[in-house]
């Protein structure tokens, strides 16, 4: 089969508002959002005590913020592109982190509680979430 030029012309006009309205599609299925969820942190301390070495398990529940939900991706076949293929891979990741500092208060030595031992740490948190390219 041969291609006239205006043949040609209303092909790849197909063509690009295919990829355009795939795209479009893909970003309202986007689910992906920035969540507040609980977690669990613990960290090991020595400490010095009446002379002994010891050693301190601190630990504290913290509500910070996540990246949940899922992105559209897409492999469509192409004659540019090597193998073959156009991959749009998109994963739901964080845009910016920020360093947040952390105190953990409750302190154990084996099964006792130390009083008035603490732990400060900075733990990396994500501000906003979206859908970005799968490149690391």
């Amino acid at each position: 089969m041969q291609f006239r030029p205006n043949r040609l012309k209303l092909y790849l006009l197909a063509c690009v508002s295919s990829v355009l309205l795939l795209a479009t599609l893909a970003e309202t299925f986007d689910t992906c959002e920035t969540l507040m969820t609980e977690i669990l942190v613990t960290k090991e301390k020595n400490y010095e005590y009446n002379g002994r070495r010891m050693r301190l398990l601190c630990a504290g529940k913290i509500t910070i913020n996540k990246c949940e939900g899922a992105c559209a991706s897409q492999v469509s076949p192409s004659v540019v592109h090597f193998p073959g293929f156009k991959k749009d891979c998109r994963c739901c990741r964080e845009g910016n982190l920020v360093d947040r500092l952390v105190t953990l208060t409750e302190c154990y030595d084996g099964n006792q509680v130390v009083a008035g031992q603490s732990i400060s740490l900075y733990i990396k948190e994500p501000t906003d979430c979206g859908c970005f390219d799968c490149s690391i």
